[in-house]
């Protein structure tokens, strides 16, 4: 019984000391602007920025590719505290709007098209009778 317990408490022992050298060998470097910036952003990772992430979009920050208000699910104080932890001034930007591109009747729709049907067309049912 107790053999079986020192075995397992090395086992243990060894096993951990292991995971310590092996995390120590492995660990990959994280810029701390690119923590701080994750942690501002909401964390909606809704891809409006264009970026697949929160955590991609820091990352575009950080290396110059975004601007500090790129995020468009947050609001100016977001802008605000980003352009803080990188040391800029936040620029105006125009908000965005979505436009629509149908408006519910044919002469006031942005593209008319004329529907003409085939005149070999029949109903659609004939096409999967056995």
């Amino acid at each position: 019984m107790i053999q079986s317990i020192l075995m397992m408490g090395g086992l243990g022992v060894v096993i951990g000391t292991a995971l310590v050298i092996a995390s120590k060998a492995f660990y990959v470097y994280e810029d701390p602007k690119v923590l701080a910036i994750d942690d501002v952003l909401p964390g909606a990772n809704c891809g409006g920025c264009g970026m697949p992430g929160c955590t991609a979009n820091a990352q575009a920050i950080v290396a110059g590719k975004a601007s500090v208000n790129s995020c468009v699910a947050a609001g100016d104080d977001v802008a605000q505290a980003i352009a803080a932890i990188m040391g800029v001034s936040v620029a105006e930007k125009e908000p965005e709007f979505a436009a629509p591109g149908c408006y519910y009747g044919n002469n006031k729709a942005d593209l008319n098209y004329a529907y003409q049907e085939s005149e070999t067309a029949g109903p659609l049912p004939h096409a999967f009778r056995g």
